[in-house]
């Protein structure tokens, strides 16, 4: 006598060995009777293979993402916030910030020596178009300074790496400005501080380069970078009614542990 053997226990040794290429399960007369694994060929149910399918439920996407199913092939859609990186799904983040004081036009700012975004007269804000992932070095300065009227404008917070949050940089423009290049050992992400009638921190960029936009006023710039000094320490000086150019500093040699 043949032992008699269930369809739920056939159905199971089927989806056990849907790894090991198609099987053929009971009849069908369409492919809704069978399961999403599986389609009706020939009035039997025949498993597709593994990373095939006939509904999304088959498929089994990534993290921040939904199944998809075309043309029997199994894939994947992120969710809202999220983009496609190989076979995963990772945060979208975006390189932005606020604006403050701008009235000229022309301005223009660039990412990583190689973006550029204008930002229009009046702007309060702005934002680069790129989509960005955790990890990504960024660099933003000015490019272009504004014109008609002639304005100075920095960029404070431009350096840095994503990690878990978008960067958040801040914009300001002013009448005039105070700049130079610092030289010598490092050039780039020396911080130089501004001190007096108004302050701000910015950093060198690649060249060496650095810009505060001031109105009238005194004040005091001071470069910093751990383990090195600078000649001079900190220069004071008095802005009324132009730019101020040429506050320059060397970097000497790293400083001596005691």
């Amino acid at each position: 006598m043949h032992a008699h053997v269930s369809s739920i226990a056939i159905m199971a040794a089927v989806l056990a060995g849907a790894a090991c290429g198609p099987r053929e399960f009971p009849h069908c007369s369409t492919s809704e009777e069978c399961s999403p694994y599986a389609t009706c060929q020939n009035t039997y149910c025949v498993l597709l293979g593994e990373g095939k399918c006939r509904l999304p439920e088959a498929c089994k996407p990534p993290e921040n993402a939904s199944a998809t199913c075309v043309d029997q092939t199994c894939g994947f859609m992120c969710n809202a916030g999220y983009h496609a990186a190989g076979q995963s799904c990772v945060a979208e983040r975006a390189i932005g910030g606020t604006v403050s004081g701008l009235t000229g036009s022309g301005l223009a700012l660039q990412l990583n020596g190689g973006h550029d975004l204008a930002v229009s007269a009046t702007a309060t804000a702005f934002q680069f178009p790129d989509i960005f992932s955790d990890g990504f070095a960024y660099e933003v300065t000015v490019k272009a300074q504004p014109h008609d009227p002639a304005q100075t404008c920095m960029v404070s917070g431009g350096r840095g790496v994503l990690a878990g949050e978008d960067a958040d940089l801040t914009v300001t423009c002013a009448q005039y400005g105070i700049s130079g290049v610092i030289s010598g050992a490092m050039l780039s992400g020396v911080t130089v501080t501004l001190s007096g009638s108004s302050s701000a921190t910015t950093s060198t960029d690649l060249s060496g380069k650095y810009t505060f936009a001031v109105t009238d006023g005194s004040y005091t710039v001071t470069p910093s970078l751990t383990g090195y000094t600078f000649s001079p320490g900190s220069v004071s000086v008095s802005v009324s009614g132009g730019d101020l150019t040429g506050q320059d500093f060397t970097v000497k040699n790293r400083k001596v542990r005691a």
